[in-house]
């Protein structure tokens, strides 16, 4: 008697046995591009709590993530942390931040940025590029920008095209629907 698989379970088998092939960057590559909390843990030393590495999981697995909460509750944090994962995982990508003021984008994600950036490199993961105020070059094609929202300007995320691509809106019930169709917009390509 022979038995057959069920098919979710012989893709599954072979997916484990392509896994198996990879070498081990390879592999951690792969583990880190599903898993962005355990590349937060690797590379900064830093641990997302349960409810942020669940949101860093869905981002890895859906083309759309909104995250409601109250304040000081660690979603700039995250954000920041997202930004740079992203920055590291695929090449060539562009990350743009925004919030409604430029206050926000600087004092806030912008120095979660900062913060996240100098962890990695003090856990002997320095991540390169230039990391100015606003903005981490790598290349012309491999970068991020942060920039207030203009009040009902969607034309601001005009001309952002890459490969791929990561809008985070931090305090975004304060960002207009003009600049949320923007958004879609640069998103939908």
């Amino acid at each position: 008697m022979t038995a057959a698989l069920p098919l979710n379970l012989r893709k599954m088998k072979n997916s484990y046995e392509q896994f198996k092939r990879l070498s081990p960057e390879e592999r951690q590559k792969v583990i880190w591009t599903a898993c962005p909390d355990l590349w937060i843990r690797e590379k900064t030393g830093e641990r997302p709590w349960r409810k942020q590495a669940e949101i860093l999981r869905a981002l890895a697995v859906n083309r759309r993530v909104a995250v409601a909460s109250a304040n000081a509750c660690g979603k700039s944090w995250l954000a920041a942390r997202a930004a740079i994962w992203f920055l590291d995982m695929f090449r060539p990508s562009v990350v743009v931040t925004t919030a409604p003021t430029d206050r926000q984008v600087r004092h806030i994600i912008w120095k979660e940025i900062h913060a996240a950036a100098a962890a990695a490199e003090r856990n002997g993961f320095p991540l390169g590029g230039e990391l100015l105020t606003k903005t981490w070059k790598f290349s012309e094609e491999h970068f991020a920008i942060g920039f207030a929202t203009r009040d009902y300007d969607p034309d601001a995320f005009q001309g952002i095209h890459a490969p791929h691509l990561l809008v985070i809106a931090d305090e975004a019930a304060g960002i207009s629907e003009p600049v949320w169709e923007g958004i879609m917009a640069v998103l939908r390509g």
